[in-house]
């Protein structure tokens, strides 16, 4: 896991992934590929 826990830029982020880095990363560049 990446940055488990609050991290100085939660309050600006727009939003937050939280799982296994490769779950995690393997479902942006699906969400991110274009269809």
């Amino acid at each position: 896991m990446l940055n488990e826990g609050r991290t100085r830029v939660d309050d600006e982020a727009s939003f937050k992934m939280v799982g296994r880095c490769t779950a995690v990363l393997s479902a942006l560049v699906q969400r991110l590929e274009p269809a």
